[in-house]
């Protein structure tokens, strides 16, 4: 009795059913990267609008180091009441 061959489509499909396995289980083991730190800046003016420009400095001033406002400072911008 000869030997049978296998299908190629068979053959095929078996190769692609362990491709995807093996991507699965890559994909499976990556880990994302931390989460950057964000840093919560508060600011005491007698100013009424949180655009007073020393508050605007500090947001420029920030900006000129990399820190983006809101991204990865917090500012909050209180009032201070004499």
């Amino acid at each position: 009795m000869p030997e049978r061959r296998p299908c190629p489509v068979a053959r095929r499909r078996r190769l692609l059913g362990a491709l995807a396995y093996f991507a699965l289980c890559a994909a499976g083991s990556a880990h994302a990267q931390p989460a950057r730190k964000r840093f919560r800046v508060g600011t005491l003016t007698s100013a009424w609008a949180a655009n007073h420009p020393a508050v605007e400095g500090l947001r420029e001033g920030l900006a000129a180091l990399g820190l983006k406002v809101p991204q990865s400072v917090l500012l909050r911008a209180d009032r201070v009441i004499e």
